[in-house]
């Protein structure tokens, strides 16, 4: 019976001294199927070679102009003839391949597997061992087991049934998370073609490379910006829109998603590795010098990192730095509070959030929830818990895991004349017009916006929800719209897209042709 169960769970035992056995992994291997492209245009159209999949060969720029200042002279003494490289990344197919590998059992170590480890206990999903139906595990496990799952709060000792809560490390930047940092099973470290920085609830920051702190400053402060000044993003906190997503997006390869509220979203492609600085970090897959200050050292405190990026303007007249004052749950030192933000908290690991916990971590989510609910006035409160669990979900549905998660009595959100709410919903939904979904549609999906659409079967047109019962669609050819974007961003009546160079000259956007 024994090796059954160890054959169904993939483990096969290996004869010999000790408890040995055969675990077997998948290993990911990639084939190259195309070599990178590279090609020198009209730096006019960089635009339109982006949208195409090429990204600006920045390097290449650097060393046949000598550096930044030299690309930066280059394009004032050439403007419009400035010519610019391009290159398009190789296509990489990646595989998973089986691999068997000779390992200690589970619960057994030492030289010879011989040695059996850890004091066996039972496991919670709650802080202080609280039982509650379905909140700890049906076997005992070590309390080093119980701490490295994605649900695991707090443990008890099954001999001496002492209470033992997940240790919390003390980071850097005065943040607490709980121990819950070991890989994930099957995760592999794949090579990103882009990087997202994120923030949330104004005083919440995820880097570039996923480093999360908290900051609550109150001036303007530079959210990112490349080290040539090439482009910059700008952050105040103290402002206040109202609105759903807005997209900003340059032929630069960086994008911009705002709610107009306090959640912002900035992703960078591949080219500008190494090349960022600000709150968000240096974007070069190594979170440890994330908080490198304006001076270029690295700073152990969130609040000084984020102070030495206030920008001077004429909001931040007399504003005063950041303090470092640790976690908010900490701080007012409420018992109470705190155990009220963990049972409101406590949300992300119950369904359907579980379903991405595979994909990703909770543990950072869970614990600005925390901070948020701690640090935030009652009347607050709720939002904040609302705005960390759709941040949660939108991340979720950008590894294709659409968690339907909000309820009357959970952060409902009500549309109008019929519409239903997502987390995840096209930014170029189908309508009367164009019933058809675009060769873009999927594209438009993948980019995750929260708001209000149409039902399956259902269009939007003219303010109001149509059927094809009651509006006939058919396949006429209908009216179309030119764009101009900054005065230097052109997309055509016919969807083509390319941009201008020479703000100082006039052009005639559209005219009547008698041809």
């Amino acid at each position: 019976m024994e090796k059954l169960l160890l054959s169904l769970l993939g483990l096969q035992t290996v004869m010999g001294t000790g408890h040995w056995c055969e675990h077997r992994t998948q290993e990911r291997v990639e084939q190259v199927l195309s070599p990178r492209l590279q090609l020198e245009v009209r730096c006019s159209e960089v635009y339109q070679y982006n949208t195409q999949g090429w990204r600006l060969d920045v390097d290449r720029m650097r060393v046949k102009h000598g550096g930044d200042d030299g690309i930066a002279l280059y394009y004032k003494q050439q403007g419009s003839e400035a010519s610019c490289f391009m290159y398009k990344p190789p296509e990489i197919q990646s595989q998973m391949l089986n691999k068997t590998a000779r390992a200690c059992c589970e619960g057994w170590g030492g030289p010879r597997c011989s040695e059996a480890v850890g004091v066996r206990g039972q496991c919670y999903s709650t802080w202080n061992c609280v039982e509650f139906p379905g909140v700890h595990n049906s076997s005992l496990m070590p309390m080093e087991q119980c701490c490295s799952t994605l649900w695991g709060l707090s443990w008890r000792n099954a001999s001496d049934h002492t209470c033992l809560s997940c240790t919390y490390t003390l980071l850097p930047d005065s943040q607490t998370s709980p121990l819950m940092r070991f890989g994930l099973p099957g995760s592999a470290s794949v090579p990103q073609s882009s990087a997202t920085c994120m923030s949330w609830g104004g005083v919440h920051y995820r880097t570039f490379d996923r480093k999360h702190f908290h900051f609550q400053g109150s001036c303007t402060y530079l959210l990112a910006s490349s080290t040539d000044g090439t482009w910059a993003v700008y952050i105040r906190v103290s402002v206040h829109w109202l609105g759903d997503f807005v997209f900003v997006e340059s032929g630069l390869g960086v994008r911009v998603k705002f709610d107009l509220v306090n959640t912002v979203y900035l992703t960078v492609t591949a080219e500008h590795m190494a090349a960022t600085r600000g709150l968000c970090g240096i974007y070069n897959n190594n979170a440890d010098d994330d908080f490198t200050t304006t001076g270029g050292s690295v700073s152990q405190y969130a609040a000084s990192f984020g102070n030495s990026w206030k920008v001077p303007d004429q909001h931040s007249e007399g504003c005063s730095d950041a303090a470092e004052l640790g976690h908010s749950c900490d701080v007012t030192g409420g018992t109470a509070l705190r155990q009220e933000a963990e049972s409101v908290c406590r949300r992300l690991l119950e369904n359907p959030f579980t379903h991405c916990h595979p994909q990703l971590d909770p543990a950072a989510y869970i614990d600005t929830c925390l901070y948020l609910f701690c640090s935030l006035p009652a009347k607050e409160r709720e939002g904040a818990v609302c705005d960390t669990l759709a941040s949660y979900a939108r991340e979720c549905a950008q590894q294709h895991i659409i968690l339907m998660w909000r309820t009357p009595t959970l952060c409902d959100r009500v549309c109008p004349r019929g519409q239903v709410f997502s987390d995840c919903i096209s930014s170029c939904p189908p309508s009367c017009t164009s019933p058809q979904p675009p060769a873009a549609m999927g594209q438009c999906r993948d980019e995750c916006v929260g708001g209000c659409e149409c039902p399956p079967g259902l269009y939007f047109h003219q303010g109001s929800l149509c059927s094809l019962g009651q509006w006939q669609c058919t396949g006429e050819k209908c009216a179309a719209e030119c764009a101009l974007m900054g005065g230097l961003q052109v997309t055509t009546f016919d969807k083509k897209r390319y941009s201008l160079l020479g703000s100082d000259c006039s052009f005639i956007a559209v005219e009547v042709s008698h041809v």
